[in-house]
């Protein structure tokens, strides 16, 4: 029996952002309030995204995971562009790369105040649990991550955005 195509307008590909996707990625973070800054030379450094691209090819939304520790790994961000919001991509992205990181056996840590990101935590029964629970290494690995001036420079700039919003959640989920 034939399967159905898949009827999202967009598909999801493993692949490194191109320059001028980069640019626009770091622009769209730039402007949203629940994200911490990354220059465009540091999206590039990430050697593979999951990229959601629209059927012309073109860029609709990426997530990135980054390994923490040896069995930690973080949804690191994920972001759409407006133009293409409200079409299930932000779901389809974090679904993906939460189920690639089940596969791999993984802890999953992700860290957002956005609240569709924080319903899709409680939709993947993600724990949420206070920043100090967390190990050691894991803190280390998340210094080392923010520890680049850009970042800093993007936190102290962002900082009036922060006043009146609610504050940042942790949750993890243990693949044990």
């Amino acid at each position: 029996m034939p399967t159905s195509p898949d009827p999202r307008p967009f598909t999801l590909v493993d692949r490194p952002l191109h320059r001028n996707e980069a640019q626009q990625i770091s622009v769209a973070i730039r402007e949203t309030p629940n994200i911490l800054g990354y220059s465009p030379e540091e999206l590039l450094s990430f050697g593979g995204c999951l990229v959601a691209e629209n059927d012309a090819g073109e860029l609709a939304g990426v997530c990135v995971v980054k390994r923490l520790s040896r069995h930690w790994s973080e949804i690191a961000f994920l972001i759409v562009l407006p133009a293409f919001r409200k079409q299930g991509i932000g779901s389809a992205l974090f679904d993906e790369a939460f189920q690639r990181l089940r596969d791999r056996g993984d802890t999953i840590l992700c860290v957002s105040r956005e609240v569709s990101i924080l319903r899709l935590m409680e939709k993947a029964e993600m724990r949420f649990i206070p920043e100090w629970r967390m190990p050691p290494a894991v803190h280390l690995a998340k210094m080392r991550h923010y520890s680049s001036f850009y970042r800093f420079w993007e936190s102290f700039r962002k900082a009036p955005m922060y006043r009146g919003q609610p504050p940042f959640r942790y949750a993890i989920r243990e693949n044990r």
